[in-house]
């Protein structure tokens, strides 16, 4: 469904990371992030995040689903393992919020939970 194609979307989105620089530290933003759908039957009920919260859903508890945030919007992760589980190359995105990075082609951590990114930018995260 529209979950499914969202973590493809997500996916190849960030499968394009360059290594592109970003001097700025992360900020702590405590703002709420809503999950992305109305849930399946079966699915926790739909709810809104702050990073704190978001960061408990990183991979590290199998009882978890994965859980990361693009432009306001929470996004299972789950069935992308080879990806965002611990040890896998985009581990470091699971239980946060993504937005810059994607909208910059950056991996770098030191970016992760902020909203902030140029302007000329923001076609990149309307694809």
């Amino acid at each position: 469904g529209t979950r499914a194609r969202s973590c493809l979307l997500l996916v190849c989105v960030l499968a394009g990371v360059t290594g592109d620089e970003a001097s700025a530290q992360a900020a702590e933003n405590e703002g709420t992030i809503q999950a992305e759908s109305e849930p399946s039957p079966g699915d926790p009920p739909l709810r809104e995040f702050t990073l704190a919260e978001l960061r408990k859903y990183d991979g590290s508890d199998v009882d978890l689903p994965v859980l990361l945030a693009l432009k306001g919007t929470v996004f299972d992760v789950t069935s992308g393992k080879k990806f965002y589980y611990p040890g896998k190359p985009y581990a470091h995105f699971a239980g946060r919020d993504v937005t810059r990075n994607t909208a910059m082609f950056n991996k770098d951590p030191s970016t992760l939970d902020r909203t902030d990114f140029p302007k000329k930018r923001e076609k990149y995260l309307n694809k």
